[in-house]
């Protein structure tokens, strides 16, 4: 009777872990899985968590149910079934992420995340949301035992939660497609579902369907069609793929473009590329001038200038995989630091004559290299006559301009000089080039390409100043990363 106690609280304990875990894989995975719909705004992030949260407390209630005044015979029959329910749902999604996150991804990056949330990710986590109550109530049978083993249980579960975590921020999500994430927690799930089935029911013919269903979901990934994709990786900020439309290859990020090239010859699809390399070119000596870029894309701004002469931040390695093996970036000639940009720039002792933000990724700025303390940072490593240029993509009037007007705005605070550069023609959404010197001088813009805009801040529309502790980009970015998604799907449809 004790061996069977001990085999019963193994097995309870182990469910607890192993639902924790899936549960922390299941919210980082899947907001990954809602990048090509929505991107990685704070707007997917709330949606994520809320109905994450929301159906985890719908799922304690109705474990506590379950478990509540009923024998433990039934409980056991309870705690394998929710496993394999939680099971059911992530192979489901295994199947129909992807489908399902692009159907709603018309209906904007609010109601249309938090819809998709609901239909991918709303019966898993209510699932594993009931093992916990049915846990204890299967190896509760004595009040004096409730303080300890729901200590026991809690510890498990956040043990669980925390390896999942880790496990899926440092390896999962980097190195699997979401179909393998979702697949093998299923499976893992169904383990957990037959080691209750022979240990607290001694069903060794259920817990061999279980097993052998897990063996089944594993093949999930390759029963699925081919991508049309001929080049796909799965990166931190989301899915990575190189998209081939008979003259140009693109590289897109979480469903928005973020570099292209023609084939021939191997340039830019984008002006904007070549107007930074010709300011450069324009206002620094080469080979001996030193130009730190924030942000690499698909590498050809460094091929604007000198090998040697540039020096590349970039946070994401599978960017830089991808810029190598794709766009025929050579980091021998121009080398690539992996890290965060302004962690480097914290790090570094150069002088640069220039340095070059680029680091938006399909309209999603981070919000740590626009603040007026990243500024400051940036002039105290400009030379004396250096300049710091940034690319911002986004909306340049009415109330969509207001990150535009606050970026200039917390610019002027801490450089002498800014000038801004807007496209031609460029209409209220575009990319304009931002330049700030620490010193008043002259700066040749490249000719052609657009036209020298004396500034945002004319009128009388508001403007602060971005700080640490205050800003709002996050929530800016939501719309440019909306509206850049549009302007992705037109330019990837116009290049069949």
């Amino acid at each position: 009777m004790k061996s069977k106690a001990k085999g019963i609280g193994i097995s309870v304990v182990l469910s607890a872990g192993t639902s924790g875990a899936a549960a922390m894989i299941l919210e980082i995975a899947g907001i990954h899985a809602l990048a090509p719909g929505f991107g990685t705004s704070i707007y997917t992030w709330t949606a994520m968590i809320s109905v994450a949260l929301g159906s985890l407390a719908i799922g304690y209630m109705l474990g506590g149910y379950f478990a509540s005044g009923r024998e433990e015979s039934l409980a056991t029959h309870v705690l394998p079934s929710t496993l394999a329910i939680a099971s059911l749902g992530l192979a489901f999604d295994a199947f129909l992420w992807h489908g399902i996150v692009l159907s709603f991804a018309t209906h904007g990056p609010r109601f249309g995340a938090v819809v998709s949330s609901i239909a991918l990710f709303a019966l898993p986590f209510t699932a594993l949301g009931a093992v916990y109550p049915v846990c204890m109530r299967i190896w509760t049978q004595e009040v004096r035992e409730v303080g300890s083993r729901a200590g026991i249980l809690s510890a498990a579960s956040a043990a669980g939660s925390l390896g999942g975590t880790a496990w899926a921020g440092f390896v999962l999500v980097p190195k699997l497609l979401m179909e393998q994430i979702f697949s093998g927690c299923s499976a893992a799930l169904l383990l957990a579902s037959a080691t209750v089935l022979v240990i607290a029911r001694g069903s060794k013919a259920a817990a061999a369907v279980a097993i052998s269903m897990a063996c089944l979901v594993t093949l999930i990934p390759s029963s699925l069609r081919e991508s049309d994709v001929p080049y796909s990786r799965l990166s931190r900020f989301g899915p990575v793929d190189v998209v081939d439309r008979g003259d140009a290859l693109f590289l897109v990020v979480s469903g928005a473009i973020q570099g292209g090239m023609w084939k021939k010859p191997r340039t830019s699809v984008f002006e904007y590329v070549q107007e930074i390399g010709g300011a450069l070119r324009a206002n620094l000596s080469f080979p001996d001038a030193k130009v730190l870029l924030i942000g690499l894309g698909a590498g050809l701004i460094p091929r604007e200038l000198e090998p040697g002469s540039v020096t590349t931040v970039e946070v994401d390695s599978v960017i830089l995989e991808t810029a190598r093996d794709c766009f025929t970036f050579d980091s021998d000639l121009y080398p690539v630091i992996i890290g965060d940009g302004r962690s480097c720039l914290h790090e570094s002792e150069t002088e640069y004559d220039a340095i070059v933000l680029d680091a938006y990724g399909g309209g999603n700025h981070p919000f740590h290299l626009l603040t007026r303390e990243f500024f400051e940072l940036a002039r105290n490593r400009l030379r004396s006559d250096g300049f710091l240029l940034v690319n911002f993509q986004g909306f340049l009037r009415g109330d969509g301009a207001l990150f535009a007007r606050c970026l200039e705005k917390t610019l002027r605070v801490v450089f002498e000089e800014v000038l801004v550069k807007v496209p031609e023609g460029g209409g209220e959404f575009a990319n304009v080039v931002f330049v700030a010197c620490g010193v008043r001088r002259h700066f040749s813009w490249p000719s052609g390409g657009g036209k020298e805009s004396k500034s945002f801040l004319d009128g009388d529309e508001p403007a602060f100043e971005l700080i640490d502790s205050r800003n709002a980009i996050d929530l800016w970015n939501a719309a440019i990363e909306g509206r850049w998604r549009i302007e992705s799907a037109r330019t990837l449809g116009r290049r069949r």
